[in-house]
């Protein structure tokens, strides 16, 4: 199922409320005089994706999410901060946990707590290879889950493409989250933003052969829009201020999910 109609809307309501040209506004300008309505029409597109279109866009998502979430995890115990380490573990708990049980058990998949418990109880004993190693059987398995979905739908004109920009939402969203009056107060929304925008772009670059058979100039334009998105997370250190202002993020975004739209119409 195709959710872009509805997003096309809120993506000119986004364009109204964010202005021409956002990406001139300095990132503290723009934390000093907020557009929070922008942020609200991100979290309904958000939420649509989620509840009211394709289940296993949800679905996919929520497994990249989780996956994301380890990603975040792991590379916090390789920098040696192991409470930043139990903050990726809980938080898919609160974020995702809920959602990812009940679609799990609409497909008859084992629930994950064995997995997740034996990562906590690793992580707590401070067994650092043993944790990492959890992790990344965990990886595995919750990759694993996507053979549940029909092969035929996991393609870009099918859920692939708007579960890409389901997973960007949530990183702008987890952006604004991470950074407070342009000042960074959260590095664990940081590094999971991080993380969700990483798996968008790999859902995207899989695809590369085949869109760029199709519209070359397209999928060059979408190239650069999604390294421009990229730059808001510039390296593995994370910046004392915040790079790029939310609502450029959300414009940015947009533009990205048009720029989708147009490959998709030339199927």
């Amino acid at each position: 199922m195709r959710n872009f109609a509805w997003i096309s809307f809120y993506a000119l309501l986004i364009g109204g409320l964010i202005g021409v040209n956002p990406a001139s506004v300095g990132a503290q300008e723009q934390y000093e005089h907020p557009d929070r309505s922008a942020l609200v029409v991100n979290e309904i597109i958000v939420k649509n994706l989620l509840n009211s279109g394709d289940r296993d866009v949800a679905f996919l998502a929520l497994i990249k999410m989780m996956v994301g979430h380890l990603i975040a995890a792991d590379f916090a115990i390789e920098r040696g901060v192991l409470a930043d380490a139990r903050q990726h573990l809980t938080h898919p708990v609160a974020e995702v946990f809920p959602e990812i049980v009940s679609l799990l058990k609409e497909r008859k998949l084992k629930i994950p707590s064995a997995a997740r418990d034996r990562i906590m109880l690793a992580l707590q004993s401070g067994a650092v290879e043993e944790t990492r190693t959890e992790i990344y059987d965990a990886i595995v398995e919750i990759e694993g889950w996507q053979q549940a979905i029909d092969p035929k739908k996991l393609v870009m004109d099918r859920i692939l493409a708007d579960t890409a920009v389901l997973l960007m939402r949530t990183a702008v969203t987890k952006y604004d989250k991470a950074f407070k009056e342009g000042k960074a107060v959260n590095l664990a929304e940081y590094y999971e933003g991080s993380a969700f925008v990483t798996e968008a772009t790999t859902i995207i670059q899989d695809a590369e052969y085949e869109w760029k058979t199709r519209d070359p100039s397209a999928y060059e334009h979408l190239e650069l829009s999604l390294q421009e998105l990229r730059t808001a997370w510039p390296s593995e250190i994370p910046p004392h201020n915040s790079l790029i202002p939310v609502a450029a993020m959300l414009e940015l975004v947009t533009t990205i999910e048009g720029q989708i739209n147009d490959i998709r119409k030339n199927d």
